[in-house]
């Protein structure tokens, strides 16, 4: 009978445990667990080990008011049953109505599953979790889990901080002198304020310690996510990220950050407790409690901890500019820290290396084919070569600094641009050295697709280029609003000066340009015009003034238009060149 009925519950899709173990109980004590509506085939309960009950407290502590998480894990899939005697209870799965305040059911079977648990008011003492777990023939009842009601830390009014822990809550004065700061702390679920504090680009770090875990808030002028990490670099360290959903949903978990791209950061083996988010006037505030020492990582309290943090727009893990992260040197115990810039010397030597090759370099060596030719018509093509040249070699070295000096220099734009014309660059010299076909009195369509893809391409570099110098020197300046301090203020300051010293160049370059183009149209107009005057040569092919009488015996007079053109482009050098070939081409043979 009993396998028939289990089967009935099973196929209208209602679990025959969940009905069975309805949350209206009628007796609850520490060895019994039954209702009046128990099937009368339920075996009697079991007592078990192989289930694990933990909190988000670190010590199962609570106090009044505050929500927690508790979870309880089995070796094999059981569905779960949970009742406290005090308190809210959410979080079961149950889709039936036997579920109440106190009283929650996970079904189908699971191996784990976390409740949500809203403390009680203040004075209620221990509260405790009644869990029993098992399908229709097995029912086991786990040993009861109790959470106990924390008292106040006395320690807490010595060393006050600016820092809350919610917007609601107002910091505690002291009634004494200030004292120099200390880190550490009883309770941390008790805490009211950080007695620790650090700020670097407007990213806000509190702390407090006790002898296994330390406690964190982390702020940041955002209304996306705010993450804060130990390592030296982003990459293959672990931080915890979190942001805001609304009042109800809590998104802070410790992840490995094992790549430059989203699908790269993944849940570490860090477990955070006591997470919670708050998101007011524009700013994310992020607060959890992490072991000292974890799979992933084992804070030093002794000395200095080399620190991360990023922060970005969106409430989901995603990208973020160089401008929205920072380095720092932590001492939690002590409570002192030091921001970490990136390295100055480098920036200069990479911005100085790149303004050469594309702003200077590239530009100028263009300009040889046409100016070249009126100051230096003999050497203007090698100019030209080694312009260009130099400009791939400067590249080349800027780029190499870059990668090995910069945080994530490939993730915003500008480095993205920076490499995708690094190799048109050398796309373009190595096009123009070794493919160039060789210069014929009458031009082949591949000297033609060869001419007009080289000039193209060279301008497009060099127009892009100048205008990645732009992006460079802005990630250099902080955003207007990255929360930067004085440092920032002289560095925006510093970078302002350089784009406007950029730009005088670039509208000299642009003059130059504008120049050049009147001069090869004036330059072509009159040699059109010379070609369609009659000219005339002595028996050394020399032009003469004027042309001879006869031309092949007939009268100059009697000459048809056509015959007398023809006989006029006898004198225009076949080698003249276009007006687009004054830009580019070669009168000398290499």
């Amino acid at each position: 009978m009993a396998p028939l009925r289990h089967l009935f519950m099973v196929l209208v899709g209602v679990g025959a445990f969940p009905w069975d173990m309805q949350c209206n109980l009628d007796t609850l004590s520490v060895n019994s667990f039954t209702t009046s509506r128990m099937a009368t085939t339920a075996q009697s309960l079991k007592a078990t080990t192989f289930v694990t009950v933990t909190s988000s407290s670190p010590t199962n502590t609570y106090v009044p008011g505050e929500t927690y998480t508790v979870t309880v894990a089995h070796t094999f899939p059981y569905d779960q049953k949970a009742q406290v005697t005090a308190g809210i209870l959410s979080g079961g799965t149950a889709n039936n109505n036997n579920q109440g305040p106190r009283c929650q059911n996970t079904y189908p079977e699971t191996q784990s599953n976390t409740y949500t648990w809203i403390a009680p008011s203040a004075g209620s003492g221990p509260v405790e979790f009644h869990i029993v777990v098992g399908n229709y023939d097995n029912l086991y009842k786990v040993p009861t889990f109790t959470m106990t009601e924390a008292t106040a830390s006395p320690t807490i009014t010595m060393h006050p901080t600016a820092a809350s822990v919610s917007p609601t809550q107002s910091p505690v004065v002291p009634t004494s002198s200030p004292t120099a700061p200390t880190c550490a702390d009883g309770p941390l679920e008790t805490l009211l304020s950080y007695p620790c504090s650090f700020s670097t680009k407007g990213f806000t770090v509190d702390w407090a310690y006790n002898t296994s875990h330390l406690s964190l808030q982390i702020s940041q002028s955002t209304g996306g996510w705010v993450g804060f990490g130990f390592g030296d670099r982003m990459v293959d360290s672990h931080a915890a990220i979190g942001w805001c959903t609304g009042t109800a949903n809590v998104n802070v978990e410790e992840y490995f950050l094992g790549g430059r791209t989203t699908s790269s950061v993944n849940i570490g083996n860090t477990i955070l407790y006591q997470k919670s988010c708050s998101e007011v006037n524009g700013k994310t505030s992020v607060r959890y409690v992490r072991p000292l020492s974890s799979p992933d990582r084992i804070i030093d309290l002794n000395g200095d901890n080399k620190v991360i943090m990023a922060w970005g727009s969106s409430d989901s893990k995603s990208t973020h500019s160089g401008s929205h992260s920072a380095r720092a040197s932590i001492n939690f115990k002590t409570g002192t820290g030091k921001a970490e810039e990136e390295n100055k010397d480098a920036e200069l030597a990479h911005g100085s290396l790149m303004w050469l090759a594309f702003a200077f370099f590239m530009p100028v060596g263009a300009f040889m084919p046409s100016l070249g030719k009126i100051c230096l018509p003999k050497y203007w093509f090698y100019i030209h070569a080694m312009f260009q040249m130099t400009a791939g070699v400067l590249a080349l070295i800027g780029m190499a600094i870059a990668l090995a000096s910069f945080e994530e220099p490939l993730e915003g734009n500008h480095g993205k641009l920076g490499v995708t014309l690094f190799v048109l660059a050398a796309v373009q010299i190595i096009a123009g050295s070794l493919f160039r076909p060789k210069k014929t009195d009458i031009p082949t369509c591949k000297r033609n697709a060869w001419y007009y893809g080289h000039l193209l391409l060279g301008f497009v570099i060099i127009f892009l280029g100048c205008l990645n110098v732009y992006s460079g020197l802005s990630e250099n300046g902080e955003d207007e609003d990255s929360g930067g301090g004085d440092e920032d203020d002289d560095e925006g300051s510093g970078s302002m000066l350089f784009r406007r010293l950029h730009t005088v160049w670039l509208v000299i370059l642009a003059l130059t340009l504008v120049g050049t183009i009147i001069w090869v149209i004036y330059k072509r107009y009159k040699s059109s015009k010379s070609a369609t005057e009659p000219k005339q040569f002595d028996d050394e092919g020399k032009i003469q003034s004027e042309l001879p009488s006869r031309v092949d015996g007939v009268p100059v007079q009697h000459l048809d238009p056509g015959e007398m053109k023809t006989a006029a482009l006898q004198s225009v050098d076949m080698g003249k060149m276009s007006i687009g070939e004054d830009f580019v081409d070669e009168e000398v043979e290499v």
